[in-house]
């Protein structure tokens, strides 16, 4: 943009990662087939906007961030260590991390703990509107398809498909003060021990706060459970 506060991407091949740090607001992706099979994924994702993923020992304070991917873009990356399709990270007070997208997603890691999307605001609130458009597929032990960790609030809303393969991962997680999830796609997990829905909120005061509405179909494996909601007491 003219006041350098989003960087767009459009059409072609990248092999490789697509990373901006928070000095960058907004970072849209259009069109793109991103493909990395390498281990060495940059931050560990693939569609990268603003702190390191995972890591407190950096400044984070970036205010508002936005990341958005359309429904033409697709995201495949396998990995033998952390990997994570689209990510954004800010840790500013009051700050809002937001992902938008229709993409089509699929992440393999030979290891464990795959991520499909992963908003992270350890000082503000996340937002994540995934489209009827969008497709998940994560496979791995420990995967998640799509999160929210955020110190205030946490929303989601999925209108898209979302498959998980593997043992003992989440299909959608929310961890914050208040949460609340909205599902209408289709959820679908082939492996033990895992959980379609989970909903955490953590604040004292939080106990009526988490909420989830699911009115699209939940196929789930063995010992899985189809929804979890916690709140603090």
């Amino acid at each position: 943009s003219d006041d350098n506060s989003t960087v767009t991407y459009e059409g072609g091949t990248v092999n490789g990662a697509l990373v901006q740090d928070g000095n960058i607001k907004k970072l849209v992706v259009k069109g793109t087939e991103v493909v990395n099979g390498s281990t060495s994924l940059s931050k560990g994702a693939v569609i990268s906007l603003g702190g390191v993923n995972g890591a407190d020992r950096y400044n984070n304070n970036y205010g508002n961030l936005e990341v958005e991917v359309d429904k033409n873009t697709s995201i495949t990356a396998t990995a033998s260590s952390n990997i994570v399709g689209i990510y954004v990270r800010t840790d500013t007070a009051d700050s809002l991390a937001k992902v938008t997208s229709g993409a089509t997603i699929n992440l393999t890691n030979t290891s464990s703990f795959p991520q499909g999307v992963w908003v992270e605001n350890k000082g503000g609130s996340g937002e994540l509107n995934l489209t009827q458009d969008s497709d998940i597929t994560v496979t791995g032990s420990g995967a998640i398809g799509a999160g929210i960790s955020a110190k205030n609030n946490a929303l989601i809303v999925n209108q898209g498909n979302m498959t998980l393969n593997g043992d003992y991962g989440v299909v959608i997680s929310a961890t914050a003060g208040t949460a609340n999830v909205t599902s209408t796609g289709n959820i679908t997990t082939n492996g033990l021990s895992n959980v379609g829905i989970s909903v955490n909120a953590t604040d004292a005061d939080s106990t009526d706060t988490p909420i989830i509405k699911a009115s699209g179909q939940i196929t789930i494996g063995k010992d899985t459970a189809g929804a979890i909601v916690n709140g603090a007491s």
